[in-house]
């Protein structure tokens, strides 16, 4: 294809994009740095929208290698020199295409069984999350990490596969240089494979941690369990106490009731009892009463008696002393009579 060449003491789009395919060709990627320090000179104000240039063209490029044939004013080798050599390329660069694409095959048939395992460990995360919300919310958040770090994982392998691409198209001219980009190509793989390994064991070592949690948390339930059964265990001895305690407080309260009764029963009576010995008793004092005034009135005959016979005792000391012929006829005291 015709470039632009630059004007005299400037650059044109020819110098920067024979530039960025060497750069290419070198397994670098090209930069605006890398292009103005392969061509010794240019503003980045120049070479920014050329290489923007370049690198629109590529995948055109990418599909027909005949595309980076730049045309020149003089031609470098004579034109069946050059068929013969695009010939060679193109085989060199199908072997290649075809064993890259093999290697990148297997590499996404590894990341798909990486990726179908880690859809299964999220499953199985999510079952547990539903049994241990609270306890794998931390995991969670490392889940989501990680699945972010798988992202970013597949678009540096996106674009590496696609650096990949413009290499393995870039190696037209030389068969050295296509062992040299399949050598960085390599390396780079055997660093996606190094960032894959890494990945699978952060994600063991979030499997084993979340089940070490999944341990904890359910050490932590069979606890609560045996807890709960002894406070059930504690709570039914209360309760039986307590129905024990109550049938003696029933049997207390009844022997209490009928001990109450009997007592009551046993006032009853001795009120009865009492109001009887009251009747007695005031039957004994108006007979008390009634002898008492009895002893008054044989109290009173008895003195009126000493009186008579101390008047009749005086009478016959006085007979005693007169002369008994010459005594006079004395009349009895109808009171002494009597």
């Amino acid at each position: 294809m015709a470039l632009d060449i630059g004007s005299r003491g400037g650059i044109g789009e020819r110098d920067v994009w024979e530039a960025a395919d060497a750069l290419l060709l070198a397994g670098a990627r090209p930069t605006v740095e890398r292009v103005r320090a392969q061509i010794g000179r240019g503003s980045p104000n120049t070479v920014t929208p050329l290489l923007d240039g370049w690198f629109k063209a590529l995948g055109g490029r990418i599909q027909n290698p005949a595309g980076f044939r730049v045309e020149s004013r003089v031609s470098a080798m004579p034109r069946p020199v050059d068929d013969a050599a695009t010939q060679f390329w193109e085989a060199a660069l199908a072997a290649a295409r075809t064993e890259i694409e093999a290697g990148l095959r297997t590499e996404r048939e590894a990341l798909a069984r990486e990726h179908d395992e880690l859809e299964q460990t999220r499953a199985e995360f999510a079952a547990e999350r539903s049994r241990f919300e609270g306890e794998m919310r931390a995991q969670q958040s490392l889940i989501e990490s990680f699945k972010t770090q798988i992202q970013d994982t597949r678009a540096a392998l996106d674009l590496a596969q696609a650096e990949r691409a413009a290499l393995i198209s870039g190696q037209h001219r030389m068969q050295s240089q296509h062992e040299h980009a399949r050598t960085a190509l390599e390396t780079e793989l055997l660093e996606t494979r190094k960032t894959v390994q890494a990945l699978r064991e952060e994600i063991s070592a979030v499997q084993a941690a979340a089940d070490r949690e999944m341990k904890d948390s359910l050490l932590k339930i069979d606890r609560a369990r045996t807890e709960a059964v002894t406070a059930q265990k504690a709570l039914t001895e209360l309760r039986e106490r307590a129905s024990r305690q109550s049938a003696e407080f029933e049997k207390e309260r009844v022997s209490l009731q009928a001990t109450t009764q009997a007592a009551d029963e046993a006032a009853r009576a001795h009120l009865g009892e009492l109001e009887q010995a009251r009747a007695r008793t005031q039957n004994l004092q108006g007979a008390l009463d009634a002898e008492r005034l009895r002893n008054r009135e044989l109290v009173d005959l008895a003195a009126k008696s000493q009186s008579q016979i101390a008047e009749g005792l005086r009478v016959v000391e006085r007979l005693k002393l007169a002369p008994r012929a010459g005594m006079p006829k004395i009349r009895r005291s109808a009171r002494f009579a009597a």
